[in-house]
């Protein structure tokens, strides 16, 4: 035995009778659902880069618009499931079953895409199935962030859903890195079955088989439901007093603020690369090659945020609401800044059906303007400045939007069960996806990229002005005193009044916007 005092070890006493243990967020279970946020958008993100030529293979007669609605089903899956889960698991009390089944329906959309090739008719429309099969599976990740929630305590709630919403983005960044593995083995690959091959199409497939099957592992022996950061029944029960309800107009500008976030980075994500070609006079390779550096970078930027936010509890910190305030604010100034303005100088360089035709297979450069009837009126911006506003604004805007807006989001609902409301916002941000994917590729194909930029810097402006209007009321929900659990006296996003209250027996914490 060591005769040192500092050395010996202290054994905390047990609990008395009717003495609560103290509440500690449930890490392990946290880890895991970043893990499982990070499988989820990495397979789904798998298909992208090969689906297009895939469909060229399987059916030569696919146009650009089937591979659009493609898009837009994956859209309309997780427009239709998001709220059918919220529900599920707000009725059963649980996330746990729900999980399986989100990852049992990819499974099954990954596994029938396997086979698409090999069955004789309906293939594309067979892949449209499985597309709506995997964007309806993957609503899960609504009900991982509603857990960050119930499993973290106040303190660490910012840090929590970091680690959700940061899996998710990293999931997103990793899913076209795990695609180059499968392209040394070409269209044709390695013979598995009769027919069946293991290819560059194929591949991924299999793969997200693999990754649905390795999640089944993680949340039976990894993921263990808690629900220390929500008020349940009892407890109400117990101390006669009710939440109050939740500031509906602060919620529907959450709602506004995340159509407006994925309608804006699923647009700039899909025009990038024809815009870039057109606009800039690039080469098929130099559009790849400049396009997949860019995204490394703003990816890479953006990982390094989630970061700081994981490793430091950087949303501690800072306040979320203006926080929020300014990701939106440099959303618009992206927009503002590459925009084509008549006064900038220059003209694009352009070519014609004659000129294609003229060419022998040489690859031409430029605008089309015989496809594009705007090129004429475009006025090219500065290939660097497109380029830095790209991937430093956006990709630090997005990340810090992110978790700050979903971490304010869960605090003005308040510590109750979210999974409803977690759904609703999945939907509300599934929908700008789905509707901009299919509209704003219309817009530039008919009007070009300046009205599309239209359309996003008033979108921009439209929610940044309901920031700003009702700033006052997106602060986290007021929580009565005998609830003082579940309130964190340091929070920067709500602090108390500087005058002390007049009575101890006050019963709710006066707070100050």
């Amino acid at each position: 035995m060591s005769t040192h005092p500092e050395e010996a070890i202290v054994v905390p006493p047990p609990p008395l009778p009717g003495q609560k243990i103290p509440r500690k967020t449930h890490w392990t279970s946290i880890y895991t659902a970043g893990i499982l946020a990070f499988l989820g958008n990495m397979q789904l993100e798998l298909y992208f880069s090969s689906l297009w030529p895939y469909l060229q293979e399987i059916d030569p007669t696919t146009t650009e618009v089937f591979l659009g609605i493609l898009i837009a089903a994956w859209g309309l899956g997780g427009l239709i499931s998001s709220p059918i889960f919220g529900y599920l698991s707000h009725r059963i009390g649980k996330v746990k079953p729900l999980l399986y089944l989100g990852f049992s329906i990819m499974l099954f959309g990954n596994f029938v895409y396997v086979f698409t090739g090999i069955i004789p008719v309906g293939k594309k429309y067979l892949i449209l199935i499985t597309r709506f099969t995997t964007g309806f599976g993957l609503s899960y990740v609504s009900l991982l962030r509603a857990y960050a929630v119930a499993a973290s305590t106040p303190i660490d709630r910012s840090k929590a859903i970091a680690f959700v919403t940061g899996g998710m983005c990293l999931g997103d960044f990793s899913g076209p890195a795990f695609q180059l593995i499968f392209t040394p083995l070409g269209r044709v690959g390695i013979r598995l079955i009769g027919d069946l091959h293991l290819n560059i199409y194929t591949g991924p497939a299999i793969l997200a088989c693999c990754v649905n099957l390795i999640a089944y592992f993680l949340i039976f022996f990894c993921f263990t439901e808690r629900s220390i950061g929500v008020i349940n029944k009892e407890d109400t029960k117990n101390k006669g007093v009710d939440l109050p309800p939740y500031d509906k107009i602060a919620i529907a500008v959450c709602f506004l603020t995340a159509f407006c976030q994925y309608f804006v980075m699923i647009v700039v994500g899909i025009l990038n690369a024809p815009l870039v070609m057109a606009v800039f006079n690039l080469t098929n390779a130099e559009t790849v090659k400049y396009t997949a550096f860019s995204e490394f970078i703003r990816c890479f930027i953006a990982f390094l945020v989630y970061f700081i936010y994981m490793k430091f509890n950087f949303a501690k910190k800072v306040n979320s609401r203006k926080v929020a305030t300014l990701a939106i604010f440099g959303f618009l100034m992206y927009h503002l800044i590459s925009y084509s303005y008549s006064f900038l100088p220059g003209h694009l360089k352009m070519y014609n059906n004659d000129d294609l035709k003229l060419s022998n297979g040489t690859e031409l450069t430029g605008c089309n303007m015989d496809k594009y009837e705007w090129c004429n009126s475009f006025n090219p911006i500065n290939i660097i400045v497109y380029y830095i506003a790209y991937t430093f604004i956006l990709g630090i805007s997005n990340p810090n939007l992110n978790v700050t807006f979903g971490t304010l989001f869960s605090k003005i609902i308040g510590p109750r069960p979210q999974q409803i409301e977690q759904g609703w916002l999945q939907v509300a941000g599934t929908s700008g996806r789905m509707i901009g994917s299919v509209s704003m590729s219309a817009v530039q194909s008919k009007f070009g990229p300046k009205w599309v930029w239209n359309v996003m810097i008033g979108l921009c402006t439209v929610t940044l002005s309901a920031w700003i209007l009702f700033r006052r009321r997106m602060i986290p929900l007021t929580i009565p005193i005998e609830y003082a659990e579940f309130h964190d006296e340091n929070d920067p996003d709500a602090r108390k009044n500087k005058k002390k209250p007049k009575k101890m027996d006050s019963n709710v914490f006066d707070v100050e916007t």
